[in-house]
């Protein structure tokens, strides 16, 4: 949340003082701005591995409650890191830093050069972290679609050696009855 906060602030003062900032200090502002978000994203993809791991676990074990709220987790990191990313697009438009879509390792390269931080390791980092959380998934999907094709076996099994016999209601429509006997007035 500081770094959207720092984000903003940042597009606020260089859009309320541009005749106060130089262009390079703007730049170098901006640049550290970009290093402060990316490395909250960092944190929040480092949180949702281990997230992943303990849902891996949790699929293991079929511990439901576990797998919910690990779920609600995920939800509330992954659009932590979308709003921070679209903030990012925001303020790098308007400085004229990321014109087009997918133009993010442009403009992290321009901005690289203008801080002492290396944000062009840190983005690569990022990109390592995406792809690790991506294969946590599809691992984890996996075990999911394994779970739920076991589960509609084991109903079809339980539908197929159920016995049904047919009956009529009082109204004159067809009742189905598994395995019981129906009752009837004469």
């Amino acid at each position: 949340m500081s770094a959207q906060k720092s984000l903003q602030n940042t597009d606020k003062q260089s859009m309320s003082n541009p005749e106060n900032i130089s262009a390079e200090q703007g730049i170098s502002r901006l640049a550290n701005e970009i290093y402060q978000s990316l490395g909250a994203d960092q944190a929040d993809l480092q949180q949702l591995m281990d997230l992943l791991k303990k849902e891996y676990r949790s699929l293991e074990q079929q511990d439901h409650n576990a797998i919910n709220e690990y779920a609600k987790q995920k939800g509330i990191l992954v659009r932590r890191l979308e709003q921070r990313s679209q903030l990012r697009s925001t303020v790098l438009e308007r400085h004229n830093f990321y014109p087009q879509q997918g133009k993010w390792l442009t403009a992290i390269e321009i901005l690289n050069e203008h801080t002492p931080s290396d944000l062009f390791s840190m983005w690569l980092n990022l990109e390592a972290q995406l792809k690790t959380c991506q294969r946590s998934l599809q691992l984890n999907e996996k075990v999911i679609t394994g779970l739920k094709q076991n589960l509609d076996r084991f109903i079809h099994i339980l539908h197929s050696q159920a016995s049904t016999a047919q009956t009529y209601n009082a109204a004159g429509k067809t009742e189905n009855f598994l395995s019981r006997r129906a009752l009837t007035k004469a």
